[in-house]
């Protein structure tokens, strides 16, 4: 035997020897908006470059599978199982349901269903567009919640697109680098555990003050209703709810949770003429105790958290962990396949 022959022949078996060992499980990945943006303060925006060639690795390494078919599926496959998951409802995730179409890959999309058809984006996008992006704003906020006055001070109230573009790379969970993140922060805390009425008083009174419009930016927008049922009615993307108004659960009453829970799936599947059987909880992790059993008692089957992890066999189907996906190419996107097999 030759060595060069003798030396391919070693590289085969290690390669098989690899492939025995290769981490294998489940994973559900979770997206939120295919879009490119200016302004990305929470990373929930993956540019359309990007998300197709997530899918070209997908379908390289990995076979997609319905979230339904889980957890069962983590221990049945003999490979990489993965689930593809969208939150909140951009419109924008109709042209990323076309890419899953026509590659043959399943997803579910949760939908917050009041914010559909509406002509406002989210609440936190609407932060976003009105402190992040360049523009005039008044020097000083004042705001009175539960009789408590609250001032923030912008400085000149000026900025500039120099500014948007050094600060692109910042993150809500990271240090504030300047008046306007530090402002947008403060608010977003403070609007999290509000209910809706409360949270969309204070939005209003915060558009007053900067004397802009509510409206929605075409890369920001929701689901029209009509957008909405096409989407869900032939079944190959699937529906799930993500509550009403997208409301932190665990700062509601039960009564009031119910009402979130229980409503989002009657409005779906008034729209689509479907049973709407999963759920994943607003913000991720914001449940407790008594929401897993109102969605257990609301005939949903599945939910899904925010919890980063791989799916196990004896994963509790009402906590259902996902990975949250970054916007990276389709070699970042390998490595971290790689790495949240082995460790998530």
């Amino acid at each position: 035997m030759s060595i060069r022959h003798a030396i391919r022949r070693s590289l085969r078996a290690a390669a098989r020897l690899a492939g025995a060992y290769r981490p294998r499980g489940a994973l559900v990945l979770l997206y939120h908006s295919i879009a490119d943006v200016a302004s990305d303060p929470w990373a929930l925006h993956v540019t359309p470059r990007h998300f197709a060639e997530h899918l070209e690795v997908l379908g390289r390494q990995c076979t997609v599978i319905p979230l339904r078919a889980l957890p069962h599926a983590s221990a049945s496959l003999s490979g990489r199982a993965v689930a593809i998951t969208f939150d909140d409802g951009y419109a924008n995730n109709l042209e990323a349901a076309e890419q899953l179409k026509r590659r043959g890959m399943p997803a579910t999309v949760f939908v917050s269903v009041g914010a559909a058809g509406q002509p406002l984006e989210f609440w936190w996008d609407e932060l976003d567009r009105l402190l992040l992006e360049p523009g005039r704003l008044p020097p000083v906020l004042e705001l009175t919640v539960n009789n408590k006055r609250r001032v923030w001070s912008l400085g000149s109230g000026i900025y500039e697109h120099g500014e948007t573009s050094r600060h692109r790379e910042w993150r809500g969970w990271e240090e504030a680098d300047g008046p306007r993140q530090a402002l947008y922060v403060a608010l977003w805390n403070l609007l999290h555990d509000m209910p809706h009425d409360a949270r969309e008083e204070i939005m209003t009174t915060v558009h007053t003050w900067g004397n802009r419009a509510r409206e929605a930016r075409p890369t920001h927008r929701t689901f029209s209703l009509e957008e909405l049922g096409d989407l869900g009615r032939d079944g190959a993307i699937e529906l799930g709810a993500h509550g009403v108004t997208h409301t932190s659960l665990a700062s509601l009453s039960n009564s009031a949770q119910r009402g979130e829970i229980v409503e989002s799936k009657r409005m779906l599947e008034k729209l689509v003429h479907r049973p709407v059987t999963t759920f994943a909880y607003p913000f991720g992790r914001d449940y407790n105790a008594a929401t897993i059993e109102l969605v257990r008692e609301s005939g949903y089957t599945h939910a899904c958290s925010g919890v980063a992890a791989r799916v196990e066999p004896t994963v509790d189907p009402f906590q259902i962990p996902r990975v949250p996906v970054p916007d990276c190419d389709g070699a970042r996107f390998a490595e971290l396949l790689n790495e949240w097999f082995s460790t998530a």
